[in-house]
């Protein structure tokens, strides 16, 4: 199962799951988390380009979802590959999944078999 959170709503931490960090970067004070970083679902460069008005939300979504589709193959084998009864907890910085990758992300993977709660 993966489930989504953000990193500023611990209550959402999925206990005994893996948390993956999908932000560029971990927000100051988090070190003590433990977590390890998916770079594949990162969004790099675009989230910039939105934030700097180069792409609209919708042309940021689409840029990330075809970023998403080219890693198919890898996200496929880690994902779907994972010893069963493997959880993961998808971790970014927005509290509101509506306003994040990280919602994206867990439908993308959906579309590969896996089952996502989002949060």
């Amino acid at each position: 199962m993966i489930y989504t959170a953000s990193f500023f709503k611990p209550e959402d931490h999925v206990d005994g799951s893996i948390l993956l960090c999908i932000a560029n970067s971990r927000p100051p004070g988090f070190a003590t988390v433990k977590y390890s970083a998916l770079t594949a679902l990162r969004p790099g460069k675009l989230l910039r380009q939105y934030n700097d008005g180069e792409l609209s939300w919708d042309e940021y979504r689409k840029a990330y979802l075809a970023q998403l589709e080219d890693r198919r193959e890898f996200l496929y084998r880690f994902f779907v590959g994972a010893v069963p009864g493997t959880n993961f907890t998808l971790l970014c910085w927005e509290r509101d999944p509506e306003n994040c990758h990280r919602k994206w992300a867990a439908e993308f993977l959906s579309t590969l078999g896996c089952e996502v709660t989002i949060r």
